[in-house]
């Protein structure tokens, strides 16, 4: 329960509207905690920014919460497969977000997910070890598991931008400075 809470707090919820999607149940035998997330599947990701909170999940839906109230702004059916990870544009309406459709059938799409909109998709194969936007919303870059595994794609068409010709090797993290000169 105090990790929970944490999270909770971590996330910029005030604990009285989590109070609303929660029922406490405790007895002398258990303790448990249900969470009322309107999925129909596991949550696999959770985020936010100032404003709303994101779940994605197995079902396939990227619900948006207001922060404030706990109250759904949107519920969006992105795909009939799983929802594995996602990643918010900052201060943009744009959404990365990660599918999975078996083990080497996995895709990024990007949503607006005001207009509840994809503006592109791209096959990926194997799952990719981290993605996320450029600092200027420009560029989305991944990674792979191989060793030329750095990527990048232009976030309003989804084309493939550079073609590093040296080997980088396996790169898992990376992290770009905010002027985008270095990686």
């Amino acid at each position: 329960m105090k990790k929970i809470l944490a999270l909770i707090l971590s996330i910029g919820i005030s604990v009285a509207s989590f109070a609303n999607m929660i029922n406490y149940v405790s007895n002398q035998e258990s303790e448990s905690l249900l969470i009322n997330t309107k999925h129909t599947g596991a949550i696999k990701d959770i985020m936010s920014d100032s404003k709303f909170i994101f779940t994605a999940g197995t079902d396939g839906r990227l619900k948006i919460w207001d922060i404030n109230t706990l109250a759904i702004v949107k519920d969006i059916k992105v795909t009939p497969y799983s929802i594995q990870k996602i990643e918010i544009a900052p201060e943009t309406s744009q959404i990365l977000i990660m599918i999975s459709a078996g083990s080497n059938n996995n895709f990024l799409t990007l949503w607006d997910w005001q207009s509840e909109k994809m503006i592109f998709q791209h096959r990926l194969g194997e799952r990719p070890l981290q993605f996320s936007f450029s600092p200027k919303n420009d560029m989305i870059v991944y990674s792979t598991a191989d060793m030329n595994s750095l990527r990048f794609l232009d976030a309003k068409s989804g084309n493939r931008l550079y073609n590093i010709q040296t080997s980088l090797g396996l790169i898992s993290h990376y992290m770009i400075n905010d002027v985008q000169t270095v990686i």
